[in-house]
């Protein structure tokens, strides 16, 4: 999803219930739990660099919307699950307004001379 050769990432999504809250007294942060996270960090870990890595529940839902991705169907195992799951690799929009939104941060970026992913939202 990412074409930037100097930035290497993995990406995981899940879609389902979490419960979340804020941790801590000195350094208090924003932190979501429950097996739905689980689950994503799992989809993140057996990703490939550079591409996101969807579970079967995402991936309905995306269709369901009507969203326009390339995928590629995977089948890994995942700790708590009987069989192997169905999960997808995003290959890449084919909307063509997020494509060429994402082309143009892309040449943003490189005019730029930035490397690094913004933390910022649109």
């Amino acid at each position: 999803v990412c074409e930037d050769d100097s930035l290497t990432m993995r990406v995981g999504l899940h879609t389902g219930s979490v419960v979340a809250g804020v941790v801590g007294k000195k350094g208090p942060r924003y932190h979501l739990f429950g097996a739905s996270v689980a689950y994503a960090e799992k989809m993140e870990s057996h990703g490939l660099p550079g591409r996101v890595h969807i579970s079967d529940a995402t991936h309905a839902l995306l269709n369901e919307g009507g969203h326009e991705y390339e995928f590629e169907q995977r089948r890994v195992e995942i700790e708590g699950e009987q069989d192997l799951q169905t999960t997808w690799l995003v290959n890449r929009s084919k909307n063509s307004a997020a494509f060429r939104m994402q082309r143009e941060i892309i040449m943003r970026r490189r005019a730029s001379g930035r490397h690094s992913v913004s933390s910022s939202t649109a």
